[in-house]
């Protein structure tokens, strides 16, 4: 509701009075009344040009304000805050401390209205002038509406999952109990979709699936040259095996490792033959080059595979609303591989939107339109970052894998997903933050310290989910 066009009026009669207040000084000219043309060509130019920067200033405050009013209902509700009074109290802070130009809000009005589990919002802020003296006010009103609706009105949801080397053992176990309770409670109600983006250092969207329309596969080939080599004999007096600590993926786990002993080798002749190098694809597949490795846009540059990497067996599953296919995925989670989150992140995006590479989900104008979630859960620290110039994740910065984190999650917010993190005994400081950061509110950020509170948050996440969908 920006007000401009009615002040039009006025600011004609004021640049009339402004130009008439200067008239005795202006030049003469005896030939033609130049001071009479001058007011009636430039006054109309001069008062769209003040209209134009006016409005566009306007336009840009609302839409943030817009934006913030919007999250600020969806956080009251999801925090259950019972109360008009309350609610318009936690709306208020919470518009604080995420509106961009808080000065605004200096005299902010604010209205909460709850009626049959229906929460209306209205705020209103005055906005200065650039040009004060040329309007018949000094300030332009500024109001925005917000509504959400405590119904079912659809879930679209992926579950971006960890399952990187330490998530052996029992950790493994209690994802798998806390997803399949997730599933099973979720598709309860009507009109739901479920994928699942299991991730370690990549994505695996599976060998079968290499000619997706969304992704660029080379195909298999091999080399083969000649080659000379010793002929070697290795003999061994025995072997010894030992439980260690593993650090694969930046957290420390017990691994068993088994070694031969007294071993000693001994160079027999040589051979020459033709040794032949195969390269396969596996499923696994890397990023864009930025800025597309934090972007779901420009469908004609396709996600690349990649040819004889190793990566998790664990698969991608899209969009389904056949809960069995999910279940069976979820009963077959290995876990391996080091942690690379925007891996996981940036395909549980792409799975989620009606855009290609896998454009699952439900087109936009459709209304109401679903609720869109991304529920991400990881315990540690990316160890693994993108290769400059290449496709692949070996490089080894974590400051730079966190910055990516971070510019996904932005970016995933901004196109109107809710995003809940799950830090699952995360000892890292610079990670948990990072989480809480990612996810929609700071309440949309969990913490399990032990598999008993992962299953926990789970099922707290479907609460929030099956609750709440943010209609305006």
């Amino acid at each position: 509701m920006v007000r401009l066009n009615r002040y039009t009026a006025g600011m004609l009669n004021r640049l009339r009075a402004l130009f008439l207040a200067k008239a005795p000084t202006l030049p003469r000219d005896r030939r033609g009344n130049v001071s009479m043309m001058t007011l009636f060509v430039g006054m109309p130019m001069m008062v769209f040009l003040v209209l134009g920067v006016e409005y566009s200033n306007a336009t840009a405050i609302r839409g943030q304000l817009q934006d913030s009013l919007d999250a600020a209902m969806l956080a009251v509700a999801i925090a259950d805050v019972e109360g008009e009074t309350e609610q318009t109290t936690f709306v208020k802070q919470y518009l604080q401390d995420n509106f961009s130009r808080p000065s605004l809000l200096e005299g902010v009005k604010l209205k909460i209205t709850d009626i049959d589990s229906v929460l209306y919002g209205t705020a209103t802020i005055k906005v200065g002038l650039f040009f004060p003296a040329l309007l018949p006010q000094d300030a332009l009103e500024i109001g925005v509406d917000s509504e959400v609706r405590a119904e079912a009105n659809g879930l679209e949801a992926m579950l971006v999952l960890d399952v990187t080397g330490s998530m052996k053992g029992d950790k493994l176990t209690a994802l798998q109990t806390a997803t399949t309770n997730f599933v099973d409670a979720v598709f309860e109600g009507e009109g739901v979709k479920v994928g699942l983006t299991p991730f370690a250092q990549y994505v695996n969207i599976g060998k079968a699936n290499r000619n997706w329309a969304g992704f660029s596969v080379p195909d298999d080939y091999e080399t083969c040259k000649e080659q000379t080599n010793n002929i070697t004999k290795t003999t061994c007096t025995g072997t010894k095996t030992y439980w260690t600590t593993c650090y694969n993926d930046g957290v420390p786990y017990s691994c068993k490792k088994t070694e031969k002993t007294g071993c000693k080798t001994v160079v027999t002749g040589t051979e020459t033959k033709n040794v032949c190098t195969q390269y396969k694809f596996n499923g696994c597949v890397g990023s864009r080059e930025p800025p597309l490795n934090v972007e779901d846009s420009d469908p004609d540059t396709k996600i690349p595979g990649l040819l004889n990497v190793s990566c998790n067996s664990s698969t991608l599953v899209r969009l389904t609303e056949t809960k069995s296919t999910l279940t069976d995925a979820i009963k077959k989670f290995s876990a391996s591989g080091s942690t690379y989150i925007p891996s996981g992140l940036m395909m549980g995006w792409h799975a989620l939107t009606p855009r290609e590479p896998l454009p699952d989900g439900t087109a936009y104008g459709v209304e109401p339109p679903p609720l869109r979630a991304i529920v991400l859960m990881t315990d540690g620290e990316n160890t693994k970052s993108k290769t400059s110039k290449k496709a692949d994740h070996n490089a080894s910065s974590t400051s730079a894998a966190n910055t990516v984190t971070e510019d996904l999650c932005k970016n995933i917010k901004a196109d109107d997903i809710y995003l809940v993190t799950v830090a699952f005994e995360v000892s890292d400081d610079d990670t948990k933050d990072m989480l809480v950061d990612c996810a929609t509110t700071p309440g949309d950020a969990f913490e399990a310290d032990n598999p008993e509170e992962l299953i926990d948050a789970f099922a707290d996440i479907v609460g929030k989910l099956s609750k709440l969908r943010l209609s305006q």
